[in-house]
């Protein structure tokens, strides 16, 4: 659903003229946002804690906030190492 917004959105955003949009959780017809952005849309970020946080595209967001579950300093390392490696092994490098 947050990508589908996003698409929609970023048109929005870009779009000098009224957009049609039909999605399966979004519809707008003729929908039109003024002011837009004076850069082509906002940061977007997404708070990737949890597994589905961690899997979106980065097509949707322009940075990550990955947030550590529990406070204690041996957990956080574990989760940012877990974090990083996903986010290797997600790009495809090798």
């Amino acid at each position: 659903m947050a990508d589908e917004w996003i698409t929609l959105m970023k048109q929005l955003w870009t779009s000098e003229e009224p957009v049609d949009f039909d999605g399966c959780y979004y519809t707008v017809k003729q929908a039109l946002l003024k002011p837009r952005p004076i850069q082509p849309y906002p940061a977007l970020m997404n708070a990737s804690g949890s597994p589905v946080g961690k899997a979106s595209p980065p097509s949707i967001s322009t940075s990550s906030l990955p947030g550590p579950s529990k406070a204690n300093p041996a957990s956080v390392r574990e989760q940012m190492d877990a974090y990083r490696n996903f986010a290797f092994r997600s790009s495809g490098a090798t």
